[in-house]
């Protein structure tokens, strides 16, 4: 009796997947934001303990030892948690200030042997015909950064690989890959269509320097400007500040 691998069958994992960031500021920390709709089967530990896999796929920016976590992580430990939040809620998921948004435990993983990308677990529960979004802050953006995110679903805290020998990814019989950020050059480009940034009045590249406020913090700056609600209007927005 032989037996068919469920590897060579794939599922969608969800109607459709998004990646973005709340900015484009090169070397400076940003917020990556998931998003899955209509998902197809449950997952987290809460259902069928298989787990949402991240798995990072490009060809430069955040490969070999160019760890966007390092600010926070231990770039020795393979397997480190980095911050996340996460919802799960009747699809089309809406967001407000009073959202139940809760936090995540979610795994930075490095790349380890014939395995060439970064990945995060996030473990996360939700289910079938829900949206799922996360948010995970501190994020550094390197200049040429290009990457697209692989959503798939592993059983527990195990990897595993492709049956086909010419892949370096990740295995699962659930699947979904997003859509690609691109940041290039070292001018920020506010009106890409994943990156909902802030737009100053002061300068047209408000994240191109740092701003010296003062000392001991005993001065006060002011922000005036608009949101970019290109792919989302968001009322309560969060202004990341970095000393």
């Amino acid at each position: 009796m032989t037996r068919k691998s469920v590897e060579y069958t794939p599922q969608t994992l969800a109607a459709s997947a998004t990646i973005s960031t709340v900015s484009n500021s090169r070397g400076g920390p940003t917020e990556l934001q998931f998003s899955l709709s209509s998902l197809t089967t449950d997952l987290g530990p809460q259902n069928n303990n298989y787990l949402l896999l991240a798995e990072f796929l490009g060809s430069s920016g955040w490969t070999g030892s160019n760890d966007p976590f390092a600010s926070y992580t231990n770039t020795a430990l393979q397997s480190d948690y980095v911050d996340c939040k996460c919802i799960a809620g009747t699809s089309p998921l809406t967001i407000s200030a009073s959202s139940p948004i809760v936090d995540t435990v979610c795994k930075r993983r490095l790349p380890s042997g014939s395995f060439t990308n970064y990945a995060i677990l996030i473990e996360a529960s939700a289910s079938a015909n829900q949206d799922l979004i996360c948010y995970i802050p501190e994020f550094t953006i390197a200049s040429g950064m290009s990457f697209n995110v692989e959503f798939k679903l592993i059983f527990g805290d195990t990897y595993p690989p492709e049956r086909i020998s010419t892949t370096t990814k990740y295995t699962s019989r659930f699947r979904i890959q997003s859509n690609t950020l691109a940041f290039s050059g070292q001018v920020p480009n506010m009106n890409s269509t994943y990156v909902k940034g802030f737009s100053s009045s002061e300068s047209p590249n408000f994240y191109a320097s740092a701003t010296q406020i003062g000392s001991s913090l005993s001065s006060t700056y002011t922000l005036s400007g608009s949101w970019n609600s290109v792919t989302s209007s968001l009322a309560t927005p969060y202004l990341y500040i970095n000393f």
